[in-house]
């Protein structure tokens, strides 16, 4: 149980209480729509694993106790299972983003056993031409697949990720039904985030209309027959798409980490609010207090109109998914805006 003083932090939005933490941007995958875009950068640029266990201290001390670990690929650090162990014997409820690709039988007996609370897994498309096609490695299709069922075999709790799009839209289904038969979760979402405002590639990935219509349907088919027993009313299309929060809880109950140290209020925000290399996550966390300015950097951008399609509730979406493409000089301008929020945020 939260104690009540730990609660109250909590309701006046005081406490990170979810943090994600981006261990590498290395990734073996380089799949067609990732935000994150991944990058073979040198481990030197990473946070050591001593540096890691600090910040999970830290960030324990100031109440989080629910942890993403993700990448890049988390599983591509030699350290990755020494840095779980050390979360789940800190005490946080750990969740761990993977496309795992490279989760043996051995691996995953280890993490199951170590009590990480839900594996996410990226599954792209349900026939290895598909999957292959959007992650853009070959043999990706067979190597998920063998770390899922090595997942599933140690007794992990498993949910199948798969960003809707264009390509793989066809494959939906298909891939919902794979999930079905072997007894693990499966969610979809025709969200994509965009790389930088006006992201011409993302938005021609992008399903629009009716076909995006329809993945939301069979998104909240699949969620009325999971409630069905529990007499649970359907969810919004806001809930399905991952939107579901009153109001956005960056930098007032959650943050995220980069792999390079830098704290950001999520992990879709371009603009860092301070490094742990530098700073304590203390002294970065209480300086959130003024994110509001960083959200309110183009006011236009909220405006309904420039809404795109699944933008939905969460500001950093809207202002970085605007329906008309910005030119790299205006591109410019922009994350110069938020870059001075975050200093302003920073003093």
């Amino acid at each position: 149980m939260i104690p009540q003083s730990l609660s109250d932090k909590i309701d006046a939005g005081r406490v990170p209480v979810s943090m994600q933490l981006e261990i590498t941007r290395r990734c073996n995958w380089r799949c067609v729509h990732c935000y994150a875009i991944p990058k073979d950068e040198g481990v030197e640029s990473e946070l050591s694993t001593q540096q890691i266990y600090d910040l999970l201290d830290e960030a324990w001390d100031l109440g989080t106790f629910m942890l993403s670990i993700t990448g890049g690929e988390a599983t591509l650090r030699p350290d990755f299972v020494d840095i779980v162990r050390y979360a789940c014997e800190r005490g946080f409820a750990v969740t761990i983003f993977t496309n795992a690709s490279l989760i043996d039988d051995a691996m995953a007996r280890t993490l199951v056993e170590l009590g990480v609370v839900e594996f996410q897994v990226s599954v792209l498309g349900a026939s290895p031409e598909v999957h292959e096609r959007m992650a853009q490695r070959r043999g990706s299709h067979a190597a998920v697949w063998a770390g899922v069922r090595a997942l599933v075999k140690a007794g992990g709790n498993v949910l199948l990720k798969s960003s809707a799009m264009r390509d793989n839209a066809h494959e939906i289904a298909e891939i919902h039904a794979q999930a079905d038969q072997l007894g693990v979760g499966h969610m979809t979402t025709p969200v994509l985030l965009p790389r930088w405002p006006g992201d011409p590639e993302i938005d021609g990935m992008r399903l629009k209309g009716e076909a995006r219509k329809e993945i939301i349907d069979l998104q909240a088919g699949w969620q009325m027959a999971l409630h069905a027993s529990e007499d649970e009313h359907p969810r919004s299309e806001h809930e399905i798409s991952g939107a579901s929060s009153p109001g956005c809880r960056s930098g007032t109950s959650t943050m995220s980490i980069g792999g390079n140290g830098k704290v950001y209020p999520c992990n879709t925000h371009p603009a860092d609010v301070g490094d742990t290399r530098e700073r304590s996550l203390k002294e970065i966390w209480a300086d959130f207090s003024g994110f509001s300015q960083v959200m309110e950097t183009d006011d236009a951008a909220m405006e309904p109109g420039a809404i795109a399609d699944d933008a939905f509730t969460c500001p950093m979406v809207t202002y970085s998914a605007r329906k008309e493409a910005r030119s790299p000089a205006s591109q410019r301008v922009a994350m110069g805006k938020l870059s001075l929020g975050a200093r302003l945020i920073r003093g």
